[in-house]
């Protein structure tokens, strides 16, 4: 095992939640305790910045195309455009029955997710 060493990315002043690599390995996403997600192509600078939604982040991950990523928090699943930061979709948790907390997206194909709570539950959120 060989540790990577080099300068600190992101918010110094916030906890990193969740990553996850982007397809083909094109760079990465971060999730972190404040309201933004950000995108990285391995430098110091992120690529892009979204502003999205408030409480901790509970989940970040791209779309198999690479060209959409979702969010979850306690609060909301979100999912952009990667290329233009649009905000496709924003469901709150009160969308998902019983659920308090959104836990965790995974993406089945680029227009489907599979969404799981604190609850036990598991959703199926389709997009148009």
């Amino acid at each position: 095992v060989d540790l990577v060493e080099g300068e600190p990315m992101g918010n110094p002043h916030a906890t990193v939640m969740s990553l996850c690599v982007a397809p083909n390995v094109r760079g990465f996403a971060s999730a972190a305790t404040e309201p933004a997600v950000r995108s990285w192509d391995g430098e110091r600078v992120p690529r892009k910045r979204w502003l999205t939604h408030s409480g901790l982040f509970n989940n970040v991950v791209f779309s198999p195309s690479g060209n959409r990523l979702a969010t979850t928090s306690s609060w909301t699943l979100e999912v952009f455009d990667t290329e233009t930061g649009e905000l496709l979709a924003r469901l709150d948790r009160s969308c998902f029955s019983g659920a308090d907390e959104l836990t965790r997206a995974a993406w089945t194909n680029e227009e489907e997710l599979l969404v799981g709570a604190e609850n036990g539950s598991a959703f199926r959120v389709k997009l148009a």
